[in-house]
């Protein structure tokens, strides 16, 4: 049987619709190193606190100070060092139960203005619908809080809150005081406060 005009026989000319195998060889080699490469760093927060209330702010880690006994370690990447407050400032022990009447609706970073009761970190510290029990303080320059810093703490004073992540806060004083706090869980035990 001879060739027809115009036909032509499956052998004599190559099928485009089949990607050649140089093709696929490097159409799978991409893949496999877009598949192998490592996910890009993520972003770490560097910059300084705002003092104004309302604006946001990031808080970077700071390092702790292993064996020593004078940091408390941090919680999380998000909190600075912290140090532990004089005894008897944050009262231990308690009668009263209470719960939290504020609302959560804190956003992450932002700055709130927040004002400590009677009694300072002796009462309630009632912030984005929780309690919050105290880690530590610094005096905003790595270093422990200043005895002028420690007696903003047991009196009503102002200042700023900044959540920082979903459990953890920090308040801060004109001074320059930073106080960490985590959030409680569920009702707190306070001391009657004179």
């Amino acid at each position: 049987m001879k060739p027809t005009a115009g036909l032509v026989r499956r052998g004599d000319m190559p099928d485009r619709r089949r990607p050649k195998a140089a093709t696929l060889l490097v159409v799978v080699s991409a893949l496999l190193t877009a598949c192998a490469a490592p996910p890009p760093p993520s972003p770490t927060p560097r910059s300084a606190p705002p003092t104004s209330p309302g604006t946001t702010a990031t808080v970077s880690a700071g390092p702790t100070s292993p064996g020593t006994g004078s940091a408390v370690p941090s919680e999380g990447a998000i909190l600075p060092r912290l140090f532990p407050l004089p005894p008897g400032v944050v009262p231990a022990g308690g009668r009263p139960r209470l719960a939290a009447e504020t609302a959560r609706t804190a956003e992450l970073g932002k700055l709130y203005p927040y004002q400590l009761q009677h009694c300072g970190v002796g009462s309630p510290i009632d912030f984005d619908g929780s309690l919050w029990d105290v880690l530590g303080a610094q005096n905003g320059r790595d270093a422990e809080a200043t005895e002028e810093q420690v007696g903003e703490l047991i009196n009503a004073g102002s200042g700023s809150m900044t959540l920082v992540d979903p459990d953890h806060a920090l308040f801060r004083t004109s001074s320059g005081l930073i106080l960490g706090l985590r959030r409680h869980d569920g009702p707190k035990m306070f001391q009657p406060c004179a």
